[in-house]
């Protein structure tokens, strides 16, 4: 028997396979048991029904410890069996009850901070007890709070969210006050409990107070992230040579003070420093300059230093933040010709920032846009929306499609080990096709099975090849421990920046009505690939290939070409609500924007939703109010 692996999440366990020569007629269940090594009991044996292929899956509940699932099935005299060992951690959570003891989680990594800045703590301890804190030589006997619990993981709070909570995570904190000074300090718990006793335990990191504590840092990768908190999500990306005042750290990440009240964290090892004393970045905001065209507007900033920059969007207006800088805007050069840009105004935003705001002129989209540094300037540049086609809504468009994950990548995996990363490539090179014959230009970010394309590669071969929109193609699981028949499974569709949330609803519309399976809904994420701020971008989970049943669906060629039809509907779709006419319109060109693809014409007609190809999964009814055809 193969299996696929085993996921485990601290109590739970799924283990998902197919039983080889399975097929129509194999009525025999499967038998299923676990043995553990570290508790006594023994999960019973259970019967677990096959597909016609031979898959099946099973949601087996566990402990932590070590144990072994063994999967067995009897036909006809002849016994199939395969086993997994499994490893289980035990969650986070407080101690046994019986001798009192201490679990420190926080503060994780050594501090350096200064006044004004939190020293956060936290650990666990049993429940119904009392514990302190004190940081040698700096404060002593600090009361903490006994709470439920930390909430879980960015990644699964949409899973756990009620997931009952244990108590015995207690939390603290101290201000560090203008006065304090200390180097390499422990972090010290006291607890005591009224019957198990008193316990001790000291931090993982340790804290050095430093008044005077600032350094200069400069980027030296391509690009590098931030966080908007030690260990918080993703907030700006800066590129190569980029200055930075640097005034605290926590383990590996320093503290960029961007101005009184705005920080970002950087990882230490994306950051050469300057030498002690050198002086913190300055810049100065002159001259602007406008350069446009059909396709595009550039606007230059003449801005001495490299400073951080961030580029933010809302309808209508772009706004282009540059710390460290103070404003002596003399000079605003406008295009005379230009219809995109209508004007630009800047203002001093307290000391450390001066930002430029542009208005685009009404009725005007940003499709896109991206910031390079030159010699002793910034230059932005703005794209319009396409034109569209004179014969096709696609001609002259270029499509990039990314089919998810390379040979080596640990991707999503079916009960008959059918791949993901072989499902996205297939699905790449069908939608590719669909675009050909519509006159598109496509380029794929991987041609081939065994060919490995980093993740940053993907964007980079986007940018390069001046992509129009970006689709990155992928098939579902879960993480591990999560119950997969717990809720219906089926499509959703991903965005990042506000030029894509109209590309992402519609593709996951077109999926309404082409798709078999249930829609969960489109949603924002942090992904890397949908980031993009060049062009609109999403990525597309069409299934979820762990599912038995749904491994079956998507592996066959009749489904395969409804998804790519799906595809290249949602994205024609959005094309026809925002493509601007061509540059020579005539009866024609008018008649490509209006028209679809004659494999789309049923379009014109509004369809009903798909019906379902997997009963098992429910389908969860539309928004009250919503028109059920589009």
């Amino acid at each position: 028997m193969t299996t696929g692996p085993g996921m485990i999440l601290w109590a739970s366990a799924v283990l998902h396979a197919a039983l080889p020569g399975g097929g129509p007629g194999r009525a025999e269940p499967l038998a299923i048991s676990t043995a553990a090594e570290s508790y006594a009991a023994v999960v019973p044996a259970s019967a677990t029904a096959l597909t016609e292929r031979g898959q099946f899956l099973k949601f087996i509940a566990v402990e932590p410890g070590t144990f072994t699932i063994r999967a067995e099935f009897a036909s006809g005299g002849a016994v199939v069996a395969g086993t997994r060992d499994i490893v289980v951690a035990s969650p986070p959570g407080p101690p046994p009850h019986g001798k009192a003891a201490v679990l420190p989680v926080a503060p994780e990594a050594d501090l350096l901070l200064k006044a004004r800045d939190w020293v956060r703590v936290a650990a666990w301890a049993q429940p119904g007890g009392a514990m302190t804190f004190r940081i040698k030589g700096l404060a002593e006997d600090l009361p903490m709070v006994e709470t439920p619990g930390p909430d879980p993981a960015v990644y699964f709070a949409e899973h756990l969210k009620d997931s009952p909570r244990t108590g015995g995570y207690y939390v603290g904190a101290y201000r560090i006050g203008p006065a304090d000074q200390c180097e390499e300090k422990e972090i010290e718990f006291s607890y005591r409990h009224p019957g198990f006793g008193k316990a001790r335990a000291t931090a993982p990191g340790r804290l050095t107070a430093d008044q005077g504590i600032w350094r200069v840092g400069q980027i030296q990768a391509k690009t590098a992230g931030t966080r908007s908190g030690p260990n918080a999500g993703q907030l700006y990306f800066f590129q190569q040579g980029t200055r930075f005042l640097l005034d605290g750290k926590a383990g590996a990440r320093w503290r960029a003070r961007l101005t009184e009240t705005e920080e970002a964290w950087i990882d230490e090892a994306g950051v050469e420093l300057a030498p002690e004393g050198a002086p913190p970045p300055s810049a100065k905001l002159e001259t602007i300059i406008v350069r446009s065209s059909d396709t595009h507007a550039e606007v230059e900033f003449t801005v001495g230093a490299p400073v951080p920059v961030v580029v933010s969007q809302e309808a209508g207006l772009v706004k282009v933040s540059f710390y460290y800088t103070r404003e002596h805007v003399n000079w605003i050069v406008y295009d005379e010709l230009d219809s995109f840009v209508r004007e630009i105004r800047w203002r001093q935003e307290g000391a450390q920032k001066a930002s430029v705001f542009i208005h685009l002129k009404p009725g005007e989209k940003l499709w896109g846009y991206s910031l390079r540094r030159a010699p002793d300037r910034y230059v932005l540049t703005l794209r319009r929306v396409p034109r569209a086609g004179r014969k096709s809504l696609f001609e002259g468009l270029t499509v990039i499609l990314d089919p998810g994950h390379s040979a080596q990548d640990a991707a999503g995996i079916g009960p008959l080990l059918t791949r993901e990363q072989d499902l996205n490539l297939g699905l790449a090179q069908r939608v590719k096709e669909r675009l050909v014959r519509e006159k598109a230009a496509v380029v794929l970010t991987r041609s081939s099975a065994d060919e490995v394309v980093p993740l940053a590669r993907r964007t980079e071969i986007a940018v390069e090849n001046k992509g129009d929109v970006f689709l990155s193609l992928h098939f579902n699981a879960l993480p591990a421990g999560v119950d997969p028949r717990a809720a219906a499974r089926g499509f959703s569709i991903y965005h990042h920046q506000p030029q894509s949330v109209e590309l992402a609803r519609e593709l996951q519309l077109s999926y309404r009505d082409r798709i078999p399976l249930p829609s969960e809904g489109f949603r924002f994420t942090d992904f890397h690939v949908v980031r993009l701020t060049e062009m609109p971008s999403a990525l597309l989970e069409s299934a979820y290939i762990m599912l038995p049943e749904v491994e079956t669906l998507i592996t066959e060629a009749k489904f395969q070409d409804g998804l790519s039809q799906a595809i290249v509907e949602g994205l024609w779709r959005f094309l026809r609500k925002n493509l601007r006419q061509p540059a020579a319109p005539g009866p024609s060109a008018q008649a490509a924007v209006r028209k679809p693809p004659s494999e789309f014409l049923a379009l014109e007609k509004p369809r009903g939703r798909a019906k379902s190809a997997v009963p098992r999964a429910a389908k969860p009814k539309p928004p009250r109010g919503q028109r059920k055809n589009r």
